[in-house]
């Protein structure tokens, strides 16, 4: 007995991570609007702009993930996971790029990114399941 080649699978999935990088541009270019509005309007303290662009690109995460788990139904947690490390790691390089350096701080948003990754990831499949429970 011959396998079926998995072309149609791979490539639904990879269909599936292109929407979610759109999802993820969109809410991340969103945020980032709605914080340069924020910092125009209001005078904030120079402490307080990276945990703000770090809650944004966070949202930006956790949307991707819901995205991402909701469209493939399985695997959320881990797909979730995924995308929250790609995040990471792009930031890691470009952190990088600008000649800065890896401190405590950049783990911390990592782990923050990996934790909205998860959650995302979690409460798409929470969302997908509760959805085709209403329609049996």
């Amino acid at each position: 007995m011959q396998k079926k080649p998995m072309r149609g699978k791979g490539q639904r999935l990879l269909v599936h991570i292109l929407l979610s990088a759109l999802a993820l541009c969109a809410v991340l270019c969103g945020s980032f609007a709605a914080f340069s509005a924020l910092l125009c309007r209001v005078d904030t303290p120079v402490n307080l702009v990276a945990p703000l662009a770090t809650a944004g690109l966070c949202c930006a995460v956790l949307a991707a993930a819901f995205f991402l788990a909701l469209l493939e139904q399985s695997r959320g947690l881990l797909l979730g996971l995924l995308v929250g490390a790609v995040c990471a790691l792009a930031l890691l390089i470009w952190a990088a790029g600008q000649g800065g350096e890896v401190t405590a701080l950049f783990f911390y948003r990592a782990l923050a990114m990996l934790a909205a990754g998860a959650l995302g990831g979690y409460a798409g499949i929470a969302a997908g399941e509760r959805r085709q429970k209403k329609f049996r």
